[in-house]
């Protein structure tokens, strides 16, 4: 094998295509729409993911109250329609 420390074309690849595309958007505004509309799906999914781990891999007598299942399900709504708001503005 290569040294490990060294990347690899699919590496490089990979690092290329965001750079590239961040590189050329017209406004630095424009970047932070980007950023903003991916990091709020982040959190939305990562709100619904945490609850279903929560709710299937907990045992019973300390999962999650329905109150905090409700407000987990809004937070990851939340995220997900700030982020439908921002990427329907970049349009």
């Amino acid at each position: 094998m290569g040294n490990p420390e060294a990347p690899t074309p699919k590496t490089v690849s990979a690092g290329t295509l965001p750079s590239w595309t961040v590189g050329n958007l017209p406004e630095p505004l424009a970047i932070l729409k980007v950023a903003g509309v991916l990091i709020n799906l982040g959190l939305g999914a990562s709100a619904l993911h945490s609850l279903y781990i929560n709710c299937t891999l907990l045992p019973q007598e300390i999962r999650p109250k329905w109150f905090i299942q409700v407000g987990v399900v809004f937070c990851g709504l939340f995220f997900f329609g700030i982020s439908g708001i921002v990427f329907v503005s970049l349009l």
